[in-house]
């Protein structure tokens, strides 16, 4: 049984040099450096991986541990996506939050990786009310197999085509977590930071009539390259992915930016919100001061949550309304 599908496009055209990258990729993730904080990886002790959630000795407080099934690869072998998660006191059900983490900018950052925590996101969804589910995608983790997320070199990127391969895993989670009795598989919302923030953008472009809304955190791709601040691959390609998404989108988008993030800079994020609004999407679309040294880094902290989580409420009491929760 293996973890991850095992055919990718290779990266070698577009992947940074490693010495700026390692920086690039602890800022995109909102993470603190390994050395530093490294979350606790329960999954990678288990020798024999079957669907569903770990045993409950084998958790952290607080918090689930879970394999869940997103398919099978070219071998015939069940892909398994390690996810942490966490939910409200009681049976439920409730509805349902699949948080999406960014991505590195070189494939050995990627193989260190542990399904992300981002306790300050998970916490604020927790108490509206949801079950929050943060998977690690496929090419991810030191089991994660090869990556699929691939956008070509970075001359002539394919920012659609790789945000739809993020998609997949994002969708095939949600469809997972809808099957279960706890889960109303009517009430689902796509969150995302940096990758995932696009890749939940993507998702949203296939119309999923479960899924009723999506956050972008700081989303895109192609930022930072050549080890660069706000440089990125093909920045007027991006903007045409964006309006890509935006013209089969129905879904109500919110994205969130800085004014200093180093990944997207604030002309290029208004560019993409406006040319996703104008092929026909619901954006909204919000640029906040500058936070720390980095915007990029707002949505994992406690510090950048007093800032988004007003936008936040009032998109989701727009969506499921202000006297209720999901």
């Amino acid at each position: 049984m293996s973890l991850f599908a095992s055919s990718v496009a290779s990266v070698g055209d577009w992947m940074l040099p490693l010495k700026c990258a390692v920086a690039a990729s602890t800022l995109a993730l909102g993470l603190a450096p390994p050395a530093q904080a490294q979350p606790s990886n329960p999954w990678e002790a288990v020798e024999h991986p079957r669907p569903g959630r770990l045993p409950v000795d084998r958790e952290r407080p607080g918090e689930q541990a879970w394999f869940v099934p997103v398919g099978w690869d070219a071998q015939g072998a069940e892909i398994l996506l390690p996810a942490r998660v966490f939910s409200p006191a009681g049976p439920g059900p409730f509805p349902l939050a699949v948080v999406s983490h960014g991505s590195p900018a070189n494939a050995a950052a990627r193989k260190t990786m542990a399904p992300p925590e981002y306790r300050a996101g998970a916490d604020w969804l927790v108490s509206r009310g949801f079950m929050v589910v943060l998977p690690l995608r496929r090419g991810y983790g030191p089991r994660g197999g090869e990556w699929a997320e691939a956008y070509g070199p970075c001359s002539q990127p394919d920012y659609v085509r790789g945000g739809l391969a993020t998609a997949d895993d994002i969708q095939n989670v949600a469809r997972y977590f809808a099957t279960l009795p706890t889960i109303r598989a009517d009430r689902i919302l796509l969150v995302g930071q940096s990758a995932g923030g696009w890749g939940s953008l993507a998702a949203a472009s296939r119309g999923p009539e479960s899924v009723r809304a999506v956050i972008n955190f700081a989303g895109g791709r192609g930022g930072y390259a050549g080890g660069r601040p706000n440089n990125n691959c093909a920045p007027d390609s991006l903007v045409d992915a964006a309006a890509t998404f935006g013209r089969s989108s129905k879904i109500p988008t919110l994205w969130i930016y800085t004014r200093n993030d180093r990944f997207f800079d604030s002309a290029l994020t208004a560019r993409m919100a406006g040319a996703y609004r104008s092929a026909g999407g619901d954006a909204e679309y919000h640029l906040l001061d500058a936070f720390g040294e980095d915007g990029h880094r707002l949505f994992p902290t406690p510090e950048g949550r007093a800032l988004w989580q007003p936008y936040a409420d009032r998109f989701l009491d727009r969506i499921w309304g202000a006297s209720a929760k999901p």
